[in-house]
């Protein structure tokens, strides 16, 4: 039973041999592998065949399972096998690696197995005998190396080659012709003859690989597909070429010795190979090094034999008759074209012949003479003329047409530029089609590269526009508006062009002139530079790049520095680039030219212009030096000469030296600074002369001036208006309406405000009207009717006039106190406390209620003989034009009838609580100080202090007193008003029992004795004092004594 079963597995295994054998031996591919492997399995035969002799022993176990590997290898390459007799030659070619592949595994496979055969376990001489022979078939078969041939695996490398690089620019069909030439013949076809063969295994290739997931084999197909595609189309000739039998006057087509078999042109320069073969010189030298490259030899393309020679023979016959057919039809496709571009013909007709004219033109440079000889340029603008509001496609290939004849022409370019080639090729930049608007900067460029044109281009106006306006980001095709920068690059060397590029915005141009230029170069452009508008960003992109190279040009020359002002000045007006000037070192510069060069007005001028315009920006020009003594714009040296300047020169020198002065006195930095040295050298008086000057911007500065000034130096400001009597001249300012700019009145209220009168001088030179007046503009602020006062200046306007009522509030005129009970000026300061507005307008508006509730002890109807209530009846018929609110009640602060508006009283007007909650709310010292103020009228001498505290108690106003003074550290005159109001809250012996616990008070006051000015240290002490001694505050009174005694000591 063994044996018998054995002899099956020995005779299946014949059997599998046999099908394997007859299937190779008809394989249509690699047949020298498969040959070799057919002997192989030839040697294998009589092993298996004596193996299977009739009774032959049982076989051992290691040679069964051998056995049984030989099969399963056997029936495995069936299916490959299958697979090159089904599929098509150009798959097989494309994966003959993977076919040779599987030959070598599957002999490699059947080694491995057969190695198995034991021959040390050979029962007989014949077990024996065949275990040698599988020993040494199957070394031989495990050593077997197949490899595929060297066309074919040539073939393949270069179709992977061309492939990998198929997506990148730059193909050279000619190299791609050629090797489609070897899969021809290495697929036994003839492309010349029979292209529908390759085509035929191409659409075989493609249904093979329907259902393909590999990237590289898709590729692969499509570029074989687009190379064959390359192959079958028709030499770049003009289609009436296709005629084969042409009348005389029609262009002859190429004849096929004509056409290289690379680059399917006809030839310009045909040479013969070793082959005869006759190529073009350039596709075959470019075959030649792609071979070189790939280490293969020179083979000649369309017959395929390998070269022992690349030497080249120019075919002096073939090239004069290709360039005699050449000439020929040259002459008759010009005629046709000059027929076809005329005015009656049609627009297909006419679309031909640009065709043409393009491809003549390409063709050589004598093609472009020709045309250009021919008329042809003029009948092509003519075309582009007569179609500049249609056919836009037309006016495309008119374009491109003119482009091709322009190439490396420069007499076909001088004569587009003499009949309007220029100006049609602008229009066209205009244009909504992006085909005509890349054809129209193509002509551009060309031009451009001549030096000659690039001014031509220039002068032609919008040119320049035109062409910046395609190099933007909106432009939306980034091909026309790299194209549109390369002209743009061209154009801008010539200085002209470069300047109208500037005012367009492209100022790179003419800021590398302006850097790296000659002086006279720099100076042009300085000067185009001072007269142009420039955006904001313009002045900046010029202040960076150029703004170190312009303040150099200040040291340089005469000619330079009054070209770098102009500039410098244009560039001044704006913050950022005013920083940028300044690191620059320009004020220094600046300050010699106005004071110490010799130079006329007009520079002079333009200098403290510019420093007029850049101490606007605070922040750098503070820390400029401006001499070699250390001395900087604001130091009092300067000034002086500043002022000095005033006496002399024109209104706009005037008027600069101001506003100079105006920059100055606004910097934050150094306001006070300016102020003091101001003061010093006399400047107060000098500005006095100027507030009646007839120059309106003149006297509009000198007061801005003063308006600021004078909130550092009021008390020299007074003086100087006194000695000059220019106070009523404010007062006539303010009150004259029509005449007086609003900026000059909102100055003149400034001045009064901050300025300190006398009591005398309210009275005699500002007057009852004026008050009447200050309350009236007031009045129309609020309502609107003032006209444009708004925004800041409306702010303004505002605080001064209650600036300007203050001075009203601290005199003690009875004419004038009656006039501001009419005018209800408490009421005033109350609603402007109370609206929402600047800081310094509730500070003076809290001011204002202290100086009034000041005096509202004058105003007390004390022990009335029957004290009207806010519920009388009689109280509304006394005053029938007032509220139950309004009437005058009883105030136990004043002890009397205090009337809401008339009697000035905090308590009848209900004005504690806002002053509370400003207080809680404000963050400002000056209101926070002003407030502190017009409570403390509540606990003066002169009222009920108990009924004061009491009042602010009913407000909920005395913890935020208390709360007020922990927060203020900082000795002052906010923190000495607060801790004399503790002091006078404290003397109620109620407070001061609740408080004498509170821990943080006892230690703020004893802060406040230690730190504070003179007068808060003595307001401490009683604060402390009025604290009840007994308990556990004794301890902090007895402390308290023992640091008030070592102070007195160490004061002593």
């Amino acid at each position: 039973m063994a044996s018998d079963a054995n002899q099956n597995i020995v005779a299946e295994v014949i059997g599998e041999l046999n099908k394997v054998v007859q299937e190779a031996r008809e394989a249509p591919v690699e047949k020298e592998s498969f040959w070799r492997f057919v002997s192989y399995l030839e040697q294998l035969r009589p092993i298996l065949d004596q193996l299977n002799i009739g009774k032959a022993p049982g076989l051992p176990l290691r040679v069964q399972t051998a056995l049984n590997g030989i099969k399963s290898e056997l029936v495995n390459f069936q299916g490959p096998l299958q697979t090159c007799k089904s599929k098509s030659r150009l798959y097989l070619l494309t994966h003959c690696q993977d076919v040779v592949k599987e030959i070598q595994r599957t002999t490699h496979g059947i080694g491995h197995y057969l190695a198995r055969f034991p021959v040390t376990v050979a029962k007989s001489a014949q077990m024996g005998d065949v275990s040698k022979k599988a020993d040494d078939l199957a070394r031989e078969m495990q050593q077997a190396q197949f490899a595929v041939p060297a066309n074919e695996e040539r073939i393949c490398l270069a179709l992977a080659r061309e492939a990998q690089s198929s997506r990148q620019e730059g193909v050279d069909s000619a190299v791609q012709n050629a090797i489609l030439l070897d899969v021809g013949r290495e697929l036994g076809l003839d492309l010349d003859r029979n292209r529908g063969a390759l085509f035929e295994q191409l659409h075989l290739l493609r249904k093979e690989l329907v259902d393909c997931r590999d990237e590289a084999q898709i590729r692969l197909l499509e570029t074989i597909e687009s190379m064959f595609q390359a192959w079958t189309l028709e030499p770049a000739v003009p289609h009436w070429h296709t005629i084969v039998e042409s009348a005389e006057d029609d262009p002859i087509a190429p004849f096929d010795t004509f056409l290289c078999p690379l680059s399917k042109q006809v030839m310009k320069d045909p040479v013969f190979l070793q082959s005869e073969r006759t190529y073009e010189r350039s596709a075959i030298e470019n075959w030649f090094n792609t071979c070189r490259l790939q280490g293969r030899p020179p083979t000649c393309p369309v017959s395929g034999q390998i070269l022992t020679s690349t030497d080249l023979r120019p075919s002096l016959v073939l090239r004069q008759t290709i360039q005699e057919w050449e000439q020929r039809n040259v002459a008759i496709r010009i005629r046709q074209a000059v027929t076809r571009l005329g005015p009656t013909t049609s627009g297909e007709e006419a679309e031909h012949a640009l065709e043409d004219i393009v491809l003549m033109s390409e063709d050589s440079p004598e093609n472009r003479r020709k045309l250009s000889e021919a008329g042809i340029i003029p009948l092509v603008l003519g075309l582009w003329q007569r179609n500049v509001k249609s056919r836009a496609h037309l006016r495309s290939q008119a374009i491109s047409a003119l482009r091709h004849m322009a190439i490396g022409s420069q007499a076909n370019k001088d004569a587009m530029v003499e009949i309007g080639a220029i100006k049609l090729a602008v229009q066209s930049l205009g244009s909504g089609v992006d085909k005509e608007r890349e054809c129209a900067v193509g002509l551009l460029h060309e031009l451009s590269l001549s030096k000659s044109m690039c001014t031509r281009i220039g002068s032609e106006k919008g040119a320049i526009v035109a062409l910046i306006g395609v190099t933007s980001t909106h432009s939306g095709n980034a091909e026309i508006s790299h194209l549109a920068d390369l002209t743009l690059l061209n154009l801008e060397h010539v200085d002209a062009n470069a300047l109208q590029m500037a005012e367009a915005g492209r100022m790179k141009p003419v800021l590398t002139r302006l850097c790296q230029g000659p002086e006279e170069t720099q100076v042009k452009l300085a000067q185009h530079l001072g007269q142009m508008i420039l955006t904001n960003t313009s002045k900046e992109v010029v202040a960076e790049t150029g703004g170190r190279t312009l303040v150099r040009m200040l040291s340089i020359s005469p000619n330079a520095r009054e070209a770098a002002l102009g500039a410098l000045l244009n560039l001044s007006t704006l913050e950022d680039t005013a920083n940028v000037l300044i690191k620059a070192g320009i004020i220094a510069h600046l300050v010699f030219t106005v004071f110490s060069l010799p130079a006329p007005t007009n520079l002079k001028e333009m200098a403290i212009s510019t420093l007029a315009n850049l101490v606007m920006v605070p922040g750098n020009w503070e820390h400029s030096l401006v001499d070699k003594e250390g001395n900087f714009l604001h130091s009092e040296k300067i000034l002086h000469k500043l002022f000095g300047l005033l006496q002399s020169g024109s209104s706009q020198w005037k008027e600069k030296i101001l506003q100079t002065l105006y920059g100055m006195a606004c910097s934050t930095e150094v306001a006070d600074v300016v102020a003091a040295n101001i003061r010093s050298c006399g400047g107060s008086a000098t500005l006095m002369t100027f507030m009646t000057h007839p120059d309106t911007n003149i006297r509009l500065n000198a007061l801005r001036l003063l308006s600021l000034l004078s909130v550092h130096i009021g008390d020299d400001i007074a003086a100087a208006l006194r000695s000059t009597l220019q106070l009523k001249y404010l007062k006539e300012v303010l009150q004259l309406h029509g005449k007086a700019a609003l900026e000059e009145r909102v100055a003149a209220a400034t001045i009064l405000a901050n300025t300190p009168i006398t009591e005398f001088e309210v009275i005699r030179v500002l007057e009852v009207d004026m008050l009447q007046w200050t309350v009236a503009t007031l009045q129309d602020c609020k309502t609107g009717r003032i006209g444009r006062l708004s925004g800041r200046a409306g702010c303004a306007m505002q605080e001064a006039l209650l600036g300007i009522l203050l001075h009203f509030a601290r005199n003690s005129n009875v004419a004038i106190l009656n006039s501001m009970r009419d005018l209800h000026l408490f009421t005033i300061f109350q609603e402007k406390l109370i609206a929402h507005w600047t800081p310094l307008t509730k500070e003076r508006s809290a001011l204002g209620l202290q100086l009034l509730s000041e005096r509202a002890h004058l105003f007390t109807l004390r022990n009335p003989t029957h004290p009207p209530t806010r519920s009388s009846f009689f109280g509304l018929c006394l005053f029938p034009s007032k509220t139950i609110r309004d009437l005058p009640e009883k105030c136990d602060v004043h002890g009397g009838v205090c009337d809401p508006n008339a009697s000035f009283c905090l308590v009848a007007a209900n004005a504690i609580t806002p002053l509370i909650e400003l207080l809680e709310e404000e963050d400002d010292y000056g209101v926070r100080e002003a407030v502190v103020g017009a409570l403390s009228t509540l606990l003066s001498d002169g009222v009920n202090m108990k009924e004061g505290v009491e009042e602010l108690a009913r407000a909920e106003g005395v913890q935020p007193i208390f709360d007020l003074f922990y927060s203020v550290r900082q000795a002052g005159r906010l923190q000495e008003k607060t801790v004399w109001m503790i002091e006078r809250i404290l003397r109620v012996p109620e407070y001061a029992q609740s408080y004498t616990s509170d821990q943080g008070l006892v230690k703020a006051l004893m802060e406040a004795f230690r730190h504070g000015s003179p007068n808060t240290r003595t307001l401490a002490q009683e604060a402390l004092d009025s604290l009840s001694p007994s308990g556990s505050s004794a301890q902090h009174a007895t402390s308290f004594h023992k640091t008030m005694s070592m102070g007195r000591r160490n004061s002593l």
